[in-house]
């Protein structure tokens, strides 16, 4: 995949340019443009600027006015309602977001509550804001005219997602936290499914009840669900965990800051890792990344194939080079052998690129097998699909690494 950047300014003219021709006053179509390619930034490439196409075609449908005003349903001071009358939604929750820092000087804690409002993009744009101006926000929507994710125990969708997020001010950068209570969004499903691509994990069910990472069961008739916060097969693994809180965390929100192995929107790339965590710098990842991927080499030339090892070894392979590419960023890669969420972490180039995603999908799938009695062993054909996954995500990783070598010597 090319290493294509584009600089901030100009998407958010690109974005403006089609708002407007769409029929969005130029103030309407800035706000909007900015909340979506915030939401990039940020990481949440989901519900960035793959967002535009949607509201284009929404403004052309009538389902996203473009002009007018929201409705006073009710205003108590503290507790505001007001009706949207679907104008679009990141241009709204700022219009609200103003009003309620207005009235904070009078009221501790303002509620606002918004009905019948266009899609507002990324959540985590918003806490942030407030953050920055030494105040704590909590934002949660829901769209009750959509069904996409099942209860626990059902086939069938009854919710959406219904995503959270929350901003606070720190000494340094705001922190804001962004998760949703199913295991993955509606917008990973349908990007998965246009790509002809399968999910990182068995997140979806059938309605015969069976768990699934084919993206196509939404679109099955009868249609599958998106499964709630925890799914099948990592919720069974992984509920006893110590690290499960970040599993958690990690599956389908970011704990945005500065410091850490996680998205950042305002700090550059460094060149190095914290001090207190020497000796586990760049080199010292791949090394250790390709003495796996070379046991994992031998062991599949050997006389009597270690099967679970080839699996095993592949996978760490995998996993040490998306540290590796996390130390690039200059910060410490974090304890999880997960690879979704490293691959969460990583750039929208590398985490959308698709040889790389199928790779990961596979080792993740067949990395029980490597460790785990119960979950059987792996059989000769799936060790050896593992460390062809292996190759190919070194191909690509390797190559990342080899351009940030080059530019950082």
């Amino acid at each position: 995949m090319a290493d294509q950047r584009f600089h901030a300014a100009a998407l958010i003219k690109f974005a403006v340019d089609l708002l407007a021709k769409a029929g969005l006053p130029s103030d309407r179509a800035a706000v909007v443009a900015e909340a979506l390619v915030e939401g990039d930034l940020l990481g949440r490439t989901t519900h960035g600027l793959q967002l535009l196409p949607l509201y284009l075609d929404a403004i052309a449908k009538g389902a996203i006015q473009t002009e007018g005003e929201p409705t006073i349903v009710s205003d108590r001071g503290a507790a505001i309602t007001w009706d949207g009358n679907w104008l679009p939604g990141p241009w709204l929750m700022r219009k609200a977001m103003d009003v309620a820092f207005e009235r904070v000087s009078d009221h501790p804690v303002v509620t606002f509550v918004i009905r019948s409002a266009g899609h507002i993009g990324c959540l985590a744009v918003y806490p942030r804001v407030a953050a920055e101006r030494d105040m704590m926000m909590i934002l949660s929507c829901s769209d009750p005219s959509i069904a996409s994710v099942a209860p626990h125990g059902a086939v069938e969708a009854r919710f959406t997602p219904n995503p959270i997020a929350a901003g606070w001010p720190t000494e340094n950068e705001p922190l804001v936290l962004d998760v949703c209570p199913s295991t993955t969004t509606n917008g990973m499903v349908a990007r998965t499914s246009r790509i002809g691509g399968r999910l990182l994990g068995r997140w979806l069910i059938d309605r015969s009840g069976n768990a699934t990472d084919d993206p196509g069961v939404l679109n099955a008739k009868p249609a599958g669900a998106i499964m709630p916060l925890g799914g099948v097969e990592q919720y069974e693994r992984r509920q006893h965990d110590p690290g499960y809180l970040s599993w958690l965390i990690a599956r389908e929100g970011h704990v945005l800051y500065t410091t850490g192995a996680v998205p950042q929107r305002s700090s550059p790339p460094g060149d190095r890792v914290r001090e207190e965590h020497e000796g586990e710098g760049l080199a010292d990842w791949i090394r250790r990344a390709e003495s796996d991927i070379k046991v994992a080499e031998l062991a599949l030339a050997a006389a009597e194939p270690s099967w679970d090892a080839i699996c095993f070894h592949s996978h760490a392979c995998v996993e040490k080079l998306l540290k590796a590419l996390i130390v690039t960023q200059g910060v410490f890669p974090p304890r999880t052998h997960e690879l979704p969420e490293l691959l969460a972490l990583q750039s929208p180039e590398i985490r959308d690129a698709a040889p790389l995603y199928a790779a990961c999908n596979l080792l993740t799938k067949l990395y029980p097998k490597s460790r785990y009695p119960e979950a059987g062993y792996p059989t000769p054909d799936e060790a050896r699909s593992a460390i062809v996954a292996a190759r190919e995500a070194r191909r690509v990783l390797g190559a990342k690494l080899e351009r940030w070598n080059a530019s950082h010597t």
